[in-house]
């Protein structure tokens, strides 16, 4: 696997587990646990992307 989408995965996959968003929902609200795990997926797979992206130019 490339480093860029295993980086992606790797920030991701804790915070976006089912239990943890159950969690977070109980804890936060339904519309803030929305914000929250869109959040986590637009920014982890944009920083596995510029990661990816520096280690081909490197």
């Amino acid at each position: 696997m490339h480093r860029g989408p295993l980086l992606a995965y790797l920030l991701a996959d804790p915070e976006l587990s089912l239990q943890s968003i159950l969690v977070t929902s109980k804890i936060m609200g339904r519309s803030k646990t929305a914000v929250y795990v869109g959040l986590v997926a637009v920014f982890s797979t944009l920083a596995g992307y510029l990661f990816g992206a520096f280690l081909a130019t490197v």
